[in-house]
């Protein structure tokens, strides 16, 4: 498992995750991005607290792009910098344990007929860290069941110009999906 080190996501967007194991994992995603803000765009100091704003951005830093994502004993940051990507609106991430096991029930609920995709926990991943990077900015998105994703990219159904693509990690243990949405 990839944690307690700083990861690139993709060399081209400039984006980074961080992944951190214990109990309070809400708490250590929080610390995870504290550690990417300051390690990579040197924007806070040891003392600073980290102030997030509508699950979106940092609060005095507009530019700073951040989503949360944990699972278990697992906690996970995303940050990216729109100095580097403005053509990036918001970003989302999720992240589960591979041997997780989705419900039917789940399935009936939030799949629709359009989507595309390798396996039902890459679904839910997708939809998810979709969901995130969504509702920020277009509080209409009222449920996973309102994205469609074909493969690496994703679109509100009635309002298809919201529109993105992942990016994915998986090792072993987890799976990953790190959401973009594009303006």
């Amino acid at each position: 498992m990839i944690s307690g080190k700083i990861f690139s996501v993709d060399s081209e967007m400039k984006s980074y995750f961080k992944v951190l194991r214990g109990k309070d994992s809400s708490s250590l995603a929080r610390k995870a991005c504290s550690e990417i803000v300051r390690d990579k765009y040197d924007l806070l100091n040891n003392s600073e607290n980290l102030e997030v704003s509508e699950h979106h951005h940092l609060t005095r830093h507009p530019e700073i792009l951040v989503s949360f994502a944990h699972t278990e004993d697992l906690a996970l940051s995303f940050v990216l910098s729109q100095y580097d990507q403005p053509e990036v609106a918001s970003i989302g991430v999720d992240v589960e344990l591979i041997n997780r096991e989705i419900p039917e029930i789940l399935l009936q609920k939030y799949l629709r007929p359009e989507d595309v995709f390798s396996t039902p926990l890459c679904a839910w991943v997708q939809k998810e860290a979709a969901y995130k990077a969504i509702q920020p900015i277009y509080k209409g998105c009222r449920d996973l069941r309102d994205i469609i994703i074909i493969n690496d990219h994703f679109f509100l159904a009635e309002k298809p110009e919201i529109k993105g693509f992942y990016s994915f990690r998986n090792d072993f243990e987890t799976i990953i999906a790190f959401a973009y949405v594009v303006s």
